[in-house]
Parts: C-alpha cells; sequence; structure tokens
C-alpha cells in the first residue's frame, strides 16, 4: 500500500510539474528571427535546470546573418584568445518565467568583445524581456524582444548596445 501511495505522490508532482514547465516555459524554447530585409537577427532559447537543481529558465545565444551573403556577422556563441589563453563564450541569455506570457531576465551583449582589453572592445550587460503576442490561431508565434543596457554595468567602453533593442520576433520552429 506504501508503494501505491509513493508512486501516486511521485506522479501527481510529475504531472504537475511537467504542466508548470509547458505553459511557462516550453513556447519560449526553441528559434526566434527578426528580419530586416537585408539581415536576420537570429535567437535560440532551450531549457535547463537552475544551478541550485531547484527550478528551471532560458539559455540561448543569438546571432545576425547578412541575408545577401549568409555571413554570420556577429554572435554570441564565440571563442575568444588572448596571449594565447582561450575563452569561450556561450549562453549569453538567461531568462525567468515573469508571467504567463512573458519571461525576462539578462543578455549579454559581446559583439565587440575580443579578449584583449583594447579600446572599443568590450561587454555590456543589459536587461531582456521577451513577451509572446496574442496572434490568432493559423498565424506565426510572435514575441517583443526588449533589451536595456543595465547603468554601470559593463567590461570595455561599450556603452551602447549592439544588439537590437526594441524589435518584434517570429518563432521558425
Amino acid at each position: 500500500m506504501k508503494k501505491i501511495i509513493y508512486i501516486s505522490i511521485f506522479l501527481l508532482t510529475s504531472i504537475s510539474y511537467a504542466q508548470t514547465l509547458d505553459l511557462n516555459l516550453t513556447k519560449f524554447a526553441g528559434n526566434w528571427e527578426y528580419n530586416n530585409g537585408t539581415e536576420t537577427f537570429k535567437v535560440e532559447l532551450f531549457i535547463e535546470q537552475d544551478y541550485d537543481n531547484d527550478g528551471y529558465h532560458l539559455s540561448g545565444d543569438y546571432q545576425l546573418i547578412n541575408n545577401t551573403t549568409g555571413e554570420v556577422i556577429y554572435q554570441s556563441n564565440k571563442t575568444v584568445t588572448n596571449d594565447g589563453t582561450s575563452l569561450t563564450l556561450e549562453k549569453e541569455i538567461f531568462l525567468k518565467v515573469s508571467g504567463n506570457n512573458l519571461v525576462s531576465g539578462s543578455v549579454q551583449d559581446n559583439v565587440l568583445y575580443d579578449g584583449t582589453g583594447n579600446s572599443g572592445t568590450g561587454t555590456l550587460l543589459c536587461n531582456l524581456a521577451i513577451e509572446i503576442q496574442d496572434s490568432c490561431n493559423t498565424c506565426p508565434t510572435t514575441a517583443t524582444w526588449k533589451a536595456k543596457r543595465v547603468s554601470g554595468v559593463h567590461v570595455g567602453e561599450i556603452t551602447t548596445p549592439n544588439i537590437p533593442t526594441d524589435i518584434i520576433l517570429t518563432k521558425t520552429d
């Protein structure tokens, strides 16, 4: 009888967790794009367990692509080398649920970071909010992307974001 009670509690907890995860994070996970005609800003968001194992969050990366040449203009997931030491930058987006259709957190703008500390290089921490917009059932899912510099938090001389700050993303998968 104890086994049945334990199994029931486990199943109810698992179902409750899965529903919470699906409702709050799954709709944000995946690939998103913004296309201005000449360039496409791409965002990939994925679900990860919190470091303290007490919940889940979204992590992600971004890149900007030239639509004519297909060249990657910049990307957040990169390796920089300075004096023979390599540093891999990845998962530069961190988001937690803030509402039914809203996640918020931060994005590290590392577009100009080259690891050297030279003039004109550095990173910039920005607050980030992504909110899914209401749409029709047959329309693609869209969301607002709003990034704003965190006052006083940057490395190097970068003071203005290089990444988009106010755009509408379209989910592509």
